[in-house]
């Protein structure tokens, strides 16, 4: 019994985050009010309230639902794929598709996260999603420090603040290409897949050995 009632809970919640995410992509999250959440979602608004505090916490539901996309796609990166060129393009790829198929998605990820204790407490989701942004840093941090020992990354490399600049420039680039898809087509007559390619290219030139390329 228990089991199934955790079931039964679970689909509601991702019945509510549906709606939710349905809703934040249509109208922006603050044109959209709980109200919204639960008419779109067809429950009660205490219903609501049941599983989910404020939209402050459904908004964290759907940033730890990305947060754990990205960990766990980053670490099929790496276990599927060998040296740092091909770890280093396949995630790009997994972060370009993840933006492609929903817009509003770099914004998610990329607001500002919580790490103070008082808000931990507060919601509880905003601790899980520091835990998730950490696991997915210390990912980043395997692929550059394995780089380094392997002879692909130069000796100088700082794993853990390379991938803090490598995770913040590849989000800004894919960010910028959708934005200007049009202005890189009439002026460069590039697609954004071949600018982004580019950028990627300059970014990894940036800490790959020479011998290595």
């Amino acid at each position: 019994m228990p089991r199934k009632k955790e079931a039964l809970s679970q689909f509601h919640q991702q019945r509510i985050l549906a709606s939710a995410r349905g809703l934040f992509a249509k109208r922006g999250e603050a044109g959209v009010s709980m109200d919204d959440i639960a008419a779109d979602a067809d429950y009660s608004k205490s219903t609501i309230y049941v599983y989910f505090a404020n939209k402050e916490d459904i908004l964290g539901h759907l940033v730890l639902e990305d947060m754990r996309s990205i960990r766990d796609g980053i670490e099929r990166c790496l276990v599927e794929n060998k040296g740092l060129e091909r770890r280093y393009f396949a995630i790009c790829e997994l972060l370009t598709d993840l933006s492609k198929k929903d817009p509003a998605f770099l914004g998610r990820v990329l607001s500002n996260i919580s790490v103070d204790e008082a808000d931990f407490q507060r919601l509880p989701v905003l601790k899980a999603i520091y835990d998730t942004g950490e696991q997915t840093n210390g990912l980043i941090e395997r692929l550059f420090t394995e780089a380094v020992q392997q002879g692909e990354a130069k000796e100088t490399l700082l794993p853990v603040q390379a991938g803090l600049v490598f995770w913040s420039s590849i989000c800004s680039l894919i960010a910028f290409s959708a934005n200007k898809e049009g202005y890189l087509q009439k002026n460069f007559a590039m697609t954004q897949d071949a600018f982004l390619h580019y950028g990627f290219e300059l970014l990894l030139d940036a800490v790959r050995k020479g011998e290595a390329r």
